[in-house]
């Protein structure tokens, strides 16, 4: 397996992203991941769990990532942006909000907007990383790793519902 930079991440995150049909449901289906990855990133800053952290903050570039090859994005233009931009309050409705007006009432997502608050996102992972010392990219190769253990081939319904977390659990430390 080769290693995961910010440069390749993109890439190597497609293998697993599944199609449900539209443009429109997958980019609610990523809001909807960011929304619960965070909220499980939560739970490791509130149990003071680093290997929880780390494992969540990848989980939240997955979707970030796939969001970019479903809206035509560039993960690596995101991440380098946000190392340019100061940390502003952030909150995910507004991802969210754009997600839902595309699917619910048929409006041409804003990719600009689109961008800006993924920017934020990034930037926001990012004092996350260094908050709790490590690498931005560390959490983007122990996420690959995951899902290779996970997905040995590809995406797979039966794969998802059918997890050895036990195996899982050794590619995170």
């Amino acid at each position: 397996m080769t290693d995961t930079t910010i440069e390749n991440y993109q890439e190597r995150t497609m293998r697993t992203m599944t199609d449900l049909g539209s443009k429109e449901v997958d980019g609610a289906h990523m809001v909807i991941g960011m929304v619960t990855e965070v909220e499980e990133m939560k739970e490791g800053v509130f149990n003071k769990d680093k290997v929880n952290i780390r494992e969540e903050h990848g989980d939240c570039n997955w979707y970030i990532a796939n969001t970019c090859n479903i809206y035509d994005l560039d993960f690596k233009e995101l991440y380098a942006k946000s190392l340019k931009q100061e940390f502003t309050k952030f909150s995910l409705g507004p991802l969210a909000d754009l997600h839902k007006r595309e699917l619910a009432y048929g409006k041409e997502m804003d990719v600009d907007l689109l961008e800006k608050e993924l920017v934020k996102f990034v930037k926001f992972l990012s004092l996350i990383a260094a908050s709790y010392d490590f690498e931005y990219e560390e959490s983007l190769q122990i996420n690959i790793n995951k899902l290779y253990k996970r997905y040995p081939e590809k995406f797979s319904n039966e794969a998802a519902l059918n997890r050895d977390l036990d195996e899982e659990y050794k590619t995170l430390t």
